[in-house]
């Protein structure tokens, strides 16, 4: 209805907009589409952050599909950025985990950041696991154990951007840091007593 609409105000055909229902059945059906919405919502919500806070920038953000032409099969992340806030600046991979996910799967998705870091150390790259809930973060967390690579997790919470005071650097038990604070190596020290 809308392309429909759109259409006899610019005194086309459908048609002549591209538009095919078919195509927007399949997008709005997509299997993987909750994770998409995710991701975006995530980057969308840091440069909402950057519009309101002039020390920060989100300088940079590369679409899955970007991501799978330049990684190819080694890593699939969800999305890549870079963050600029004051004087920190950090690049990042995205991991939007499903709440369905199957248990190995983060895991597995971690073996190739590992590979990618043993490959190319100069490329200094922190992965992001965005949760769907705090539960599930508590459980990844209890699960994962990289190895070669950062990872940090959290979990969207009301009224907080993701540049916010939310993240948590795996191999640590606290405290929660700022998306620009992760790249500074002595948050990543480890708790050991």
């Amino acid at each position: 209805l809308g392309a429909a609409v759109l259409a006899a105000e610019q005194g086309v055909q459908v048609a002549d907009l591209g538009y095919r229902r078919a195509t927007a059945l399949a997008i709005a059906h997509h299997r993987r589409l909750p994770e998409l919405v995710r991701a975006n919502g995530f980057f969308t919500a840091l440069a909402g952050y950057a519009r309101r806070h002039s020390d920060a920038e989100l300088m940079l953000w590369w679409s899955q599909r970007r991501c799978q032409a330049t990684w190819g099969t080694l890593i699939q992340p969800h999305g890549y950025g870079r963050w600029q806030q004051r004087d920190a600046v950090l690049d990042f991979f995205l991991e939007c985990d499903s709440a369905d996910d199957a248990a190995g799967r983060l895991a597995a998705a971690l073996a190739g950041y590992e590979e990618l870091a043993r490959a190319t150390p100069q490329l200094a790259t922190i992965t992001l696991l965005w949760m769907t809930s705090s539960e599930r973060e508590a459980k990844v967390r209890r699960t994962l154990h990289p190895h070669g690579c950062l990872v940090a997790t959290a979990t969207p919470a009301r009224g907080r951007s993701p540049a916010d005071t939310i993240w948590l650097p795996c191999a640590t038990s606290g405290p929660r840091r700022r998306l620009a604070d992760l790249a500074d190596a002595r948050c990543w020290s480890l708790d050991r007593p």
